[in-house]
């Protein structure tokens, strides 16, 4: 992620894009860069740090989501690709990728 915001590559110029248009997970990756130099700022100010280490490392989603996302992965022990995509739009490629591999090394655990 550095090395592409450093690099520019295949970036775009904010009016191509409709801001809506963007998952949540992009949209708090383009904003992180701001809002880390707003941190020291913050801090001066009355808030907490450990509050703002926990939004740092916990952002806030659609509890919508979240629930029936919690429904879904309960139901079903390896998740679907479909479930995977929405998770990466969602929460971005990391934690996609971790329930991904998750699920491929619980199929290699069923084999005999």
């Amino acid at each position: 992620d550095n090395w592409i915001s450093a690099h520019h590559v295949g970036e775009f110029t904010p009016a191509e894009v409709d801001p809506a248009e963007l998952p949540p997970a992009r949209r708090i990756s383009l904003l992180q860069p701001a809002l880390a130099a707003l941190e020291p700022e913050l801090h001066r100010r009355a808030l907490r740090s450990d509050l703002l280490q926990m939004v740092r490392y916990l952002p806030l989603h659609d509890r919508a989501f979240d629930a029936k996302l919690l429904c879904q992965l309960t139901r079903e022990l390896l998740p679907k690709a479909q479930l995977l995509q929405r998770m990466r739009n969602v929460y971005g490629e990391k934690v996609a990728f971790y329930f991904a591999f998750r699920a491929a090394h619980q199929r290699w655990l069923r084999l005999p």
